[in-house]
């Protein structure tokens, strides 16, 4: 992000374009998804996503380490309660939780991957936080 939030009416407007963003990946043929459609979508201007994104990639990149850090602390939190539940119950509940990527909107998951399958970066990141996961289990 260019810019953090700091009020609790930038927090609403980032969540918006966020939202936004997730609508316009959420379109099952190829998504219009540049920083005008999203801006328009979100009911803001454009100077005003540049103000928080720099590019429509910096908004992929943030939605996607969004839900790669919610999914992260779900599945450490269900390991950590290993002890309160048996083998199954875990993987249904890992399996239940990772099909609800961007609130259970699989086209918008579908888009988001294959738009970032060429981001080394973000693909690490990725990679590193499954490989915590796998060694906690």
């Amino acid at each position: 992000m260019r810019k953090l939030p700091q009020q609790t009416r930038s927090t609403e407007t980032v969540n918006t374009i966020c939202e936004a963003a997730i609508q316009l990946l959420n379109i099952s043929q190829a998504p219009a998804f540049t920083t005008n459609h999203i801006a328009q979508r979100a009911g803001v201007s454009v100077g005003t996503f540049y103000r928080y994104f720099p590019e429509k990639m910096a908004i992929l990149r943030y939605l996607v380490r969004r839900e790669i850090n919610h999914m992260r602390s779900h599945a450490l939190k269900i390991i950590s309660d290993l002890d309160a539940i048996d083998t199954d119950t875990l993987l249904q509940e890992l399996i239940t939780f990772s099909n609800h990527k961007f609130g259970g909107r699989e086209i918008a998951a579908f888009q988001a991957k294959r738009l970032m399958e060429n981001d080394a970066l973000l693909l690490n990141e990725i990679r590193n936080v499954r490989i915590e996961v796998v060694k906690k289990l």
